[in-house]
């Protein structure tokens, strides 16, 4: 499971989660199934999440619009 390393507190921890199983679930839609196939992809959301949390974005809507910002640096 991603962010299970310590550093942040629960509230921040759940926020950063929803965000990317929102994004996720969005990725899954639009390729039309599971998205089992991209794991480089959902690596790279984890890592945008993570980088806007430590900079003190702490917004779900924006994290999750970060994470999906993803995409368009990979295809």
């Amino acid at each position: 499971m991603p962010f299970l390393d310590g550093k942040y507190d629960r509230e921040t921890l759940a926020t950063m989660h929803r965000a990317l199983e929102g994004a996720w679930r969005e990725v899954e839609l639009a390729v039309g199934g599971s998205a089992a196939d991209f794991a480089d992809l959902h690596k790279l959301m984890e890592l945008r999440i993570e980088a806007a949390v430590k900079a003190g974005e702490r917004d779900g809507a924006c994290l999750k619009r970060l994470a999906l910002s993803a995409i368009e640096g990979m295809y």
